[in-house]
């Protein structure tokens, strides 16, 4: 569930990214053209740029400020959960290994009280007798002294189930580490993502005021050039004074 919410916040990004680009070559193509000329002919400066080219520009990195500021928050939300997900999967395993611990004691006392079920003549017998080499039956197995076979039965099948119960309390651990490793990952990821797009987001912003200070030094510096002469401006008027005499000369001669 993490990993598809990350996904999806990925393609969020990614989908941001390719409208950025598109918007700025929107932005480009349609004031890099005839913008130059018109404020060459106007007695502006070639390099600045009009009032409704900086607005736009201003309006679109306004824009994808608070896209990334949106995708931020998105991705910080997630690391959240993640962290809280790391601490429920910890608590999750302790909480089996004490299980474990718990039932393993019990298991001992268990054993423990079966075998003090025994007579303590066979006990006793057992202690202050010599050694002696211990009989063997005939197909080679040695005798259960003191133990019925019912008493057999039930603690192989006791130790059977310990052991069923131990593999599987084993596999919930080996799921659990592994959950906790690829969680640590993700969140090890997403905290590297989150200083990226801050730096990026700052950026912005800073960029954001330095458009804004160089707009208003090029209005000032548009109103002087409008101020002043400008031989353009005369270029202009006297190439289409001589283009327009040119022709009414055709058609009078």
């Amino acid at each position: 569930m993490i990993r598809e919410l990350n996904a999806g916040i990925r393609a969020l990004d990614e989908a941001e990214q390719l409208r950025r680009e598109t918007e700025s070559a929107i932005i480009r193509k349609k004031y890099g053209g005839l913008g130059a000329f018109g404020a060459w002919a106007s007695g502006g400066i070639i390099s600045s740029k009009t009032e409704e080219h900086a607005e736009a520009e201003a309006k679109a990195r306004d824009l994808g400020i608070h896209r990334d500021s949106i995708l931020w928050f998105l991705r910080q939300r997630l690391e959240l959960c993640c962290r809280t997900q790391q601490e429920m999967m910890e608590t999750r395993l302790k909480r089996e290994l004490e299980k474990n611990r718990s039932m393993l004691s019990r298991s001992g006392a268990t054993i423990a009280g079966d075998f003090a079920e025994f007579p303590p003549s066979a006990r006793r017998n057992s202690l202050t007798a010599p050694a002696a080499p211990i009989p063997m039956s005939e197909d080679g197995q040695f005798p259960s002294q003191g133990l019925t076979e019912e008493q057999i039965q039930m603690f192989e099948q006791g130790n059977q189930d310990m052991m069923k119960h131990f593999e599987n309390s084993l596999d919930k651990v080996r799921t659990a580490e592994k959950s906790l490793l690829e969680i640590a990952e993700l969140q090890s990821l997403l905290v590297n993502n989150l200083a990226t797009q801050s730096a990026h987001i700052d950026q912005l912003v800073a960029d954001s005021f330095a458009t804004t200070e160089n707009v208003g030094g090029g209005n000032k510096e548009l109103k002087k050039a409008t101020q002043r002469t400008s031989p353009a401006k005369y270029t202009f008027f006297a190439a289409s004074g001589l283009c327009a005499f040119l022709v009414l000369w055709d058609l009078v001669f």
